[in-house]
């Protein structure tokens, strides 16, 4: 077993901070020694490598973003707001302890979360990595967790037209069979968003598996692909029916 103790580095932490109501996004780069981090305001590349849990090796180079690119993505009604940890993610049940707990209740009982309101007024969306969930309801949720925070109304991605929430019940708004507002070659010639039982011919494919900037999405926040991730959205796809 990997002894994570022994093998981490710490590459960056980023980090939101509020101060009069409004938030501000900082970046800041570990040294070598693993001993401080500085504030960096340009962002860097840091070759990294790691030992996946089947035991291959990985390397490539990581992108560490720069403060102004941070608004890219945190972006709620033209302003910076977290997209962390989201409440109908967490509203699941786990064993911490060897105790069987809603996570929510289980982080206010550390004094992690305040004010939590009553748990079954909270929404809760799928585990997307559960298999015991739908394979509409995992992929929604993925492409919710992963997607709309931009992909939303609110977000800086509201003008593409693709909004990605899991709520969300509107075919063409989610994609399918919709035409790309402003894709450019990120399109890669391809007609539309979502091409039932076509993931092949489905932008949303295209860009998750690209790792080419400018075409792959997200457009930041990522050196590689997430080849779970993709199956999962493809075979959602495959399996739709035909419009």
């Amino acid at each position: 077993m990997l002894n994570l103790k022994k093998s981490y580095k710490i590459i960056e932490t980023r980090v939101l901070i509020k101060e009069n109501d409004t938030w501000s996004a900082l970046t800041y780069i570990w040294n070598d020694e693993q001993t401080d981090a500085y504030l960096s305001l340009a962002g860097d590349y840091k070759q990294v490598g790691w030992t996946d849990e089947a035991g291959k090796k990985h390397s490539l180079k990581y992108a560490i973003p720069g403060i102004l690119q941070c608004k890219s993505c945190h972006e709620f009604n033209l302003q910076i707001e977290p997209i962390g940890p989201s409440a109908r993610h967490m509203n699941k049940t786990y064993t911490f302890n060897n105790e069987t707990v809603n996570q929510l209740v289980y982080l206010q009982s550390r004094g992690k979360i305040r004010k939590l309101p009553a748990i079954d007024s909270i929404p809760s969306i799928a585990d997307w990595s559960n298999h015991s969930y739908s394979l509409d309801e995992r992929s929604r949720a993925y492409l919710d967790i992963n997607c709309a925070h931009c992909h939303r109304k609110e977000g800086p991605a509201k003008n593409s037209g693709l909004y990605l929430t899991a709520e969300e019940q509107n075919q063409s708004v989610i994609g399918i069979l919709k035409s790309p507002v402003a894709a450019g070659r990120g399109s890669g010639g391809l007609k539309y968003d979502i091409v039932p039982r076509d993931p092949d011919a489905s932008i949303v494919i295209h860009r998750m598996r690209s790792s080419e900037p400018g075409v792959m999405m997200p457009e930041l926040g990522r050196r590689t692909t997430h080849t779970e991730g993709i199956e999962l959205v493809s075979e959602w796809i495959r399996t739709m029916e035909k419009l």
